[in-house]
């Protein structure tokens, strides 16, 4: 629990300072208005949409609301993140789409990137990593940082942090003749 906790601030803190400091001179797709920030700048305020597939109750949900919360804080207010759960803005792959149109700035979602830069499917491969310690030696070191390299340079889409999940299990409502466990 400590480490997934750990791995969500993570990810809010990589994606606030991505988001406020991106460098490249784009205001979000979301709508900028003239009105000053809360802390009575003179600036633009900036809208950024972030949509994900998971209901209201789902870590994804409360962790993007917790980015959502600290990226208001962390600009005093110019920057403002809507986030859009259940599908709204659509599923995983009208997300990637939407980022790389421009009408959606932040995406969470999982197990679609092999369709836009195909080595991404290698981390879709079961049983690859040893444990979790070599799974996160992996993500987090020099193979994370080109794949999120790559997948910039050949599909414009900067991926800001690997969001580990735990494994997934298989679970059935009837015993298994086959397999009597």
């Amino acid at each position: 629990m400590k480490k997934t906790i750990a791995l969500l601030l993570a990810l809010i803190l990589c994606v606030s300072a991505t988001a406020c400091g991106n460098g490249g001179g784009k205001e979000g797709s979301g709508a900028t208005s003239g009105e000053t920030g809360e802390s009575g700048g003179t600036g633009k305020k900036v809208t950024l949409r972030l949509g994900h597939i998971a209901g209201d109750t789902d870590a994804w949900h409360l962790g993007a609301l917790k980015f959502a919360e600290l990226v208001r804080e962390k600009t005093n207010g110019s920057v403002e993140v809507e986030v859009y759960s259940s599908s709204t803005l659509g599923n995983d792959r009208d997300l990637i789409e939407g980022m790389q149109l421009g009408s959606v700035d932040f995406a969470l979602v999982a197990g679609v990137l092999s369709n836009f830069y195909e080595p991404y499917g290698i981390l879709e491969l079961p049983y690859l990593f040893r444990d979790q310690e070599h799974l996160e030696k992996v993500l987090y070191g020099d193979i994370g940082k080109q794949l999120k390299q790559d997948l910039l340079d050949n599909a414009q889409i900067r991926g800001l942090e690997f969001w580990v999940r735990g494994p997934r299990e298989l679970t059935a409502n009837k015993k298994s003749k086959r397999w009597p466990i």
